[in-house]
């Protein structure tokens, strides 16, 4: 390889490394967990601990039986494509969906949004960070990950038409009214209020401990409450 080519080879390398850890940060891809996924049967449920992951979403599938009628999870988020595939797979058996801890990210965006009723405890966190439709202003995004950007929009789409949800829902707390509850100020996310989430589409959400009181923080940083869908 002449030396030219090398170096173009080598910045190249570079900029599509420095823009995949860009997207990773930005959609919450991996998180900032531990990436041991956990997933097992307890009675008619299944089990997922940990992030989004292609292991996960196997061992999900493998473990399934007709006496399954519920996914208990608890996940930081993950790579969105396999959040939509974790999300459609709930929807297509019907089952219902219990956040035990937090449901974060893609695991908020597409599988908490896919159950067919939706459990939460008193202090069950479900929080948003975004989605394939955010604003994206990075050269290099738009230069090395125009391809994934762009069929992970469609698919998203087409995905929320499906279950029925508002796709507003991964990035309605990224509106300019917001920019208050910004990262400079410490925020990661946002959660909706139970009447804010009905009007997102996210229906048939069940109290188990007869009250909702989640976290106002996530991880060391700040969650902010959307009360209401505006146009």
């Amino acid at each position: 390889m002449k030396k030219k080519s090398k170096i173009f080879f080598i910045v190249a390398l570079v900029l599509a490394l420095m823009s995949a850890a860009f997207i990773m940060t930005t959609l919450n891809i991996g998180g900032n967990e531990e990436d041991k996924v956990e997933v097992y049967i307890n009675g008619t449920s299944i089990v997922y601990n940990g992030p989004m992951a292609n292991e996960g979403l196997e061992k999900v599938k493998q473990l399934y039986t007709k006496d399954i009628n519920r996914l208990v999870l608890n996940s930081p988020g993950g790579e969105i494509n396999i959040g939509m595939s974790l999300g459609e797979w709930v929807y297509d058996k019907g089952l219902d969906v219990e956040i035990k801890n937090i449901a974060f990210s893609s695991a908020a965006n597409y599988v908490f949004t896919a159950g067919k009723n939706k459990y939460l405890h008193t202090n069950s966190m479900v929080g948003w960070h975004g989605g394939a439709t955010q604003e994206n202003n990075s050269f290099f995004m738009n230069l090395f990950m125009r391809k994934y950007l762009k069929e992970s929009k469609n698919r998203e789409t087409e995905y929320f038409k499906k279950i029925g949800v508002e796709q507003k829902s991964t990035v309605y707390g990224q509106r300019p009214e917001f920019d208050n509850y910004s990262e400079k100020n410490n925020y990661v996310g946002w959660t909706y209020s139970l009447a804010a989430m009905k009007q997102l589409g996210i229906k048939n959400i069940i109290l188990i401990d007869g009250e909702w009181l989640p976290a106002k923080d996530y991880n060391g940083k700040k969650i902010f409450t959307i009360n209401e869908i505006n146009p």
